[in-house]
């Protein structure tokens, strides 16, 4: 299954904390995104979400048609992607 992840997810499988993710979060391969045009676009228009930061993880996802990994329940709750972690 395809996902784009959260930064957080993304540390905890690098430093080899996997456990600390969630049963669907443990994802093996990743591949990094780049910051386009479109994605900025996208994230620009999120103002439901304060974290510019978490704006643009979630356009990312959202311009991919991907769900995301994370466990930030502020993203969780916008409902502005479908999320990925227990």
């Amino acid at each position: 299954m395809l996902l784009a992840t959260d930064t957080h997810a993304l540390v905890h499988h690098v430093v080899g904390q996997s456990r600390k993710l969630g049963r669907r979060a443990r994802a093996e391969n990743f591949e990094l995104g780049v910051n386009d045009p479109q994605l900025l676009l996208e994230a620009a228009g999120l103002t439901g979400i304060k974290d510019p930061y978490d704006r643009l993880i979630v356009a990312q996802a959202r311009v991919a048609g991907l769900p995301l990994m994370t466990g930030d329940e502020a993203i969780h709750d916008s409902r502005l992607v479908r999320t990925v972690w227990d």
